[in-house]
């Protein structure tokens, strides 16, 4: 819609708003006479002039209340192929009405920018509806017509403020300049005035009719780029096009986010391009598994709809979720290779006695040396960093506790070691591998000694026994070690080669157990978070159900809830045990231990229950880790 001061019929006639019929008519039979109005076009016009209610329109779009010379001029020019320049300077001699006159026709017919908008928008903003009225009324006085109301002025110059903005708008052309340029005066505007002005209300919503067609078409494109993702073309071109084609919608919705976030709130269109972009991407994660994918499609999301105040939280939290999956998927190939290696530990340790655990690996201590060295790497710098470390450490107890292989665990606890020397580890888990270590030796040191008494070799014994005794930094096994000494010693004094009671053994294997939930926690943490395989929240699942069992229970059979409380719990102290570090964390972690103890210490179960919960805990292993943290707290 085109703003044209030159087509008013005061204008155009060179008529002064004072002009009675009489001088109306002499006006228009000249116009015809001169052919520049035809009949119809001339009784168009003296309808429009010479009754009340319809001349109240031109009247408010024309050089009303302007000194008659200064009139003239401009009338001169606008009545000539004229250009803006031409125009320009007559702008400050204007009062506001007028002067927003011709501020819109040059807006309109020439294009203007945020800066003529902004002047047109300041003359609204100063024209009086009072004044208005009063300066209308001498007019019709001078030309013998009715007067007019302050009401119907008001309607008026509502529906003419309309028609300039409107004008001014379309005047910028393409819809990407007009919203470069509103939004640039939406910025301006509500920046200094607490609350955006109405008028400003009046020009985002011509706006926002006026890119309608174009937003359509637009939207029409990022729902185009979403459906060839959903489809299966996840290339680096699919993604290049989703950006793009959320950046221009965006591009025409800045001006209506701006005015919205002003006043505290989400520009609803936006709102819903937000909500079905960041829908792509929990699909993503959640239907088809792709979480690199997803976080694409979020990053995207992120930065395209900074400016919507309610979104911005929640994108963080769902790129948090998803940045957790992509990490786990970078983990979990070694979690599930430690879960299938308690079925073959056998093989484990004749690999690990030939090859030991680091670069020079074989066979399947090579394979999880390499999964291993894959997840530390893929996870430094991140707060899973120290899962590689816990589940090959775990591996390694498992060796001792559940498979009576202290060689196999030394070896892996050495590997582990050798590693943490050349590479950053988690400075508490390093305290916990030297004390495994420790532990270790001496089973590994034990179990020589129990051989060589069973094999007769007294004198083999006392010297390993002797070398233990040196070697070993636990005063209890220092003690141990000495009564194996000591017995190996009175043997060998009276010849006789007796059977040696395992009492000691089951002294060894319990400490290393008792060292896995020391009450004695490390000064220093690792924090690792617990992620979702989802960005909604998971369901509960009622298999999953834990029973607590009561104290002093007395060694009898468990139910398999009991069970699962047993075994959950035990990950979850684990994982305790590394966060606690101030003195009312230690407090809380040795509470929770005596807890166990009281009532997971001694108890039967049923095979296949105990076997249905270790397929349970390799899927649960991380959301454990975060409850045992959550513990302490």
């Amino acid at each position: 819609m085109k703003f044209d001061l030159a087509a008013n019929p005061f204008v155009f006639l060179k008529l002064s708003p004072t002009a009675g019929v009489r001088e109306v008519s002499d006006a228009i039979q000249d116009a015809i006479d001169d052919g520049v109005l035809s009949e119809d076009e001339a009784a168009r016009v003296r309808q429009v002039l010479t009754t009340p209610k319809l001349r109240l329109e031109a009247e408010l779009s024309s050089l009303l209340d302007v000194d008659r010379k200064l009139a003239q001029q401009i009338q001169n020019q606008l009545g000539r192929d004229h250009h803006a320049e031409d125009l320009v300077p007559f702008i400050e001699r204007l009062h506001s009405l007028p002067r927003s006159n011709l501020l819109a026709h040059l807006n309109s017919k020439f294009g203007g920018d945020h800066t003529t908008l902004r002047q047109l928008f300041d003359a609204q903003e100063a024209c009086a509806a009072g004044a208005i009225t009063e300066a209308m009324n001498e007019s019709r006085e001078q030309s013998s017509l009715p007067v007019v109301t302050r009401p119907a002025v008001e309607a008026g110059l509502r529906a003419l403020f309309a028609r300039q903005l409107q004008g001014a708008i379309d005047g910028f052309g393409s819809p990407g300049r007009m919203a470069d340029e509103i939004s640039i005066l939406t910025s301006a505007v509500v920046q200094n005035a607490p609350v955006p002005p109405e008028r400003l209300d009046i020009l985002l919503t011509i706006f926002g009719q006026s890119i309608e067609a174009e937003l359509s078409r637009l939207g029409e494109r990022v729902q185009a780029a979403i459906d060839a993702i959903r489809n299966g073309s996840m290339t680096e071109q699919a993604y290049s096009q989703l950006t793009e084609a959320i950046g221009n919608w965006l591009r025409l919705t800045t001006p209506l986010q701006k005015l919205e976030a002003s006043k505290g709130r989400d520009d609803p269109r936006t709102r819903q391009m937000y909500e079905t972009v960041n829908g792509l991407g929990i699909w993503l994660t959640n239907e088809k598994g792709d979480n690199v994918g997803a976080l694409r499609v979020l990053r995207i999301a992120q930065d395209a709809f900074c400016a919507l105040p309610r979104a911005v939280e929640q994108i963080d939290a769902n790129i948090q979720v998803v940045e957790g999956n992509v990490l786990w998927s970078r983990i979990e190939p070694l979690m599930k290779y430690v879960s299938t290696l308690t079925d073959d530990a056998r093989a484990l340790d004749a690999d690990l006695s030939r090859g030991g655990f680091g670069a020079q690996s074989i066979g399947v201590a090579k394979q999880l040396f390499t999964l291993f060295e894959q997840a530390e790497k893929a996870s430094r710098g991140t707060e899973a960093h120290a899962q590689p470390w816990v589940a090959v450490r775990g591996l390694a107890i498992d060796l001792t506790n559940e498979f009576d292989l202290p060689g196999a665990s030394h070896k892996l606890l050495t590997g582990l070691r050798a590693y943490a020397g050349k590479n950053p580890a988690p400075p508490a888990l390093i305290e916990q591998l030297n004390a495994d270590w420790m532990t270790t030796s001496d089973n590994v040191a034990f179990a020589a000694i129990t051989g060589h008494i069973k094999a007769g070799r007294l004198k083999e014994a006392q010297a390993a026994s002797e070398a233990a005794i040196s070697a070993t930094q636990s005063d209890d096994n220092r003690v141990n070690f000495t009564a194996l000494r000591e017995t190996v010693r009175k043997r060998r004094s009276s010849k006789t080669v007796r059977t040696f009671g395992w009492i000691a053994a089951t002294i060894f294997v319990v400490w290393l157990i008792a060292s896995n939930k020391s009450n004695h926690p490390p000064r220093r943490t690792t924090s690792t978070p617990a992620y979702s395989t989802h960005a909604t929240p998971p369901v509960t699942r009622e298999e999953y159900v834990e029973s607590i069992p009561a104290v002093n229970t007395g060694g009898g059979t468990f139910s398999r809830t009991n069970i699962r409380y047993c075994r959950y719990q035990d990950a979850r102290i684990e994982a305790a045990r590394v966060e606690a570090s101030t003195d009312s964390e230690i407090d809380r972690f040795n509470e929770l231990v005596n807890s166990y103890n009281s009532r997971c210490g001694n108890f039967r179960y049923r095979q296949s229950d105990w076997d249905a919960i270790s397929g349970e805990l390799r899927s649960k292993s991380i959301q454990l880790a975060s409850e045992g943290r959550a513990l302490l707290r």
